[in-house]
């Protein structure tokens, strides 16, 4: 969610993240330009929809001056967001509700998506981005968390040293990647497959914290799993694993 950007500000978008897909060296897609295939341009002129095709922001990724797609699964009932305004008229917009969803929703598209009612109250803080010294947007968390039983966490963590043993430099993705591996590493003891787990730690109410960004050269992310959606104890005092019969999550074609 967020107000829309001036032309100034999408100029900048588009700028910078240019200049990443032009410069990486990774052998990935780094970011997504703006695609003049399938524009969505409502009622707008021809001329319009030409122009948010070659200039329009893709909303995958958030964006700090703005909001957008964060993805943060606190931002539930009562929660109040402060959003910076760059436009004459806001052009609030929200969208995208997911019923559940874990910090990272890790497999991209992974959370449970919903459709909803949204109730909103929308009012204007003169001159707030000025007092606030605001550069992006503030949230404030409603009362209403994800909680099943007594919010028990079992804690996995990991640093930046790939599955390769490849050493990186406080590199947090590299660090929540490995504690996710070590999570689905241990889970696959009682019978769930990798897929299963990995779409599992997208749309559970997963926690994930920075444990430290400043002992180079490791950085520490932690991943915490809530043992109480299981319907059998996951705890490590728990004895041997008995390995059950999880079925399947995905059918090949024919």
């Amino acid at each position: 969610m967020g107000c829309a950007p001036s032309p100034e500000l999408l100029a900048t978008w588009n700028r910078r993240e240019a200049e990443l897909i032009s410069t990486t060296k990774l052998e990935r897609v780094v970011a997504k330009p703006p695609e003049p295939t399938n524009v969505h341009a409502g009622s707008a002129s021809e001329e319009i929809k030409q122009k948010v095709g070659r200039e329009g922001a893709r909303t995958v990724p958030g964006r700090p001056e703005h909001g957008g797609n964060c993805d943060i699964k606190n931002l539930s009932r009562g929660s109040k967001t402060f959003l910076p305004i760059h436009v004459p008229g806001a052009k609030f917009s929200v969208g995208d509700l997911h019923f559940s969803q874990g910090d990272g929703e890790i497999s991209f598209c992974g959370a449970i998506e919903m459709a909803g009612v949204i109730t909103l109250k929308l009012s204007v803080m003169k001159n707030g981005m000025k007092d606030l010294d605001m550069k992006s947007p503030l949230f404030l968390p409603g009362p209403v968390e994800p909680h099943f039983g007594p919010s028990r966490y079992l804690t996995f963590e990991g640093f930046s040293v790939d599955e390769k043993g490849v050493q990186h430099y406080l590199d947090a993705t590299v660090a929540y990647r490995q504690a996710t591996l070590r999570c689905i590493e241990y889970l696959r003891r009682y019978g769930y497959s990798d897929y299963q787990v990995y779409l599992m730690l997208s749309c559970a109410p997963i926690q994930g914290h920075v444990g430290g960004l400043v002992d180079i050269p490791n950085a520490c992310m932690t991943l915490g799993l809530p043992m109480d959606i299981f319907d059998f104890d996951i705890s490590p005092l728990s004895g041997t694993p008995k390995k059950l019969d999880m079925g399947t999550c995905a059918f090949a074609s024919s």
